[in-house]
């Protein structure tokens, strides 16, 4: 048992390879007799792979690691299909111009509120009211956000394609 102890420290110190064999020697026996011993300055790789093996500094003596089990063959079925992708045609892009709407006035309510004339066939608008004008087959939608007594302010919602119906 010494001489395992030994063989195995001397292996951990060196990082030699020792063959199981060499490790499983009994006290009677010679390790250097079996012929299958690492010695000092040998390439790991160069015995039989099955007897040879790397010796970790932490395992106890005598300690003999279950042999890696081989990978498993990697089954690929690959079956090759013809696909027929349909080709979509890509739309340019469309940048909107979108129209100024053109005052023609300002009045005051009764109430006290302010009233736009809007050209184009709009007429009087209140404040909060949505409207529509068309140009170029485009309908474009706006809200009236503030009416003062000499300027107004719209906020642009659509423009969408005219639908005919």
């Amino acid at each position: 048992m010494k001489r395992i102890a030994c063989l195995s420290l001397l292996a951990a110190a060196t990082g030699l390879a020792l063959p199981l064999q060499a490790l499983q020697a009994q006290p009677d026996e010679q390790p250097g007799s079996t012929g299958t011993v690492v010695e000092a300055g040998q390439p790991a790789g160069t015995n039989d792979v099955e007897t040879t093996i790397r010796r970790d500094p932490f395992w106890p003596v005598g300690h003999v690691p279950k042999k890696p089990e081989p990978p498993a063959p990697v089954v690929t079925n690959i079956v090759e299909e013809i696909v027929e992708v349909p080709v979509v045609e890509e739309k340019p892009e469309v940048v909107i111009e979108w129209p100024e709407p053109q005052i023609l006035g300002y009045t005051k309510t009764p109430e006290n509120e302010y009233i736009v004339f809007l050209g184009d066939r709009i007429g009087p608008v209140e404040q909060g009211q949505v409207f529509n004008m068309e140009r170029n087959g485009i309908v474009f939608t706006w809200r009236v956000v503030r009416i003062t007594k000499e300027s107004a302010e719209f906020r642009r919602l659509s423009a969408e394609p005219k639908t005919t119906p």
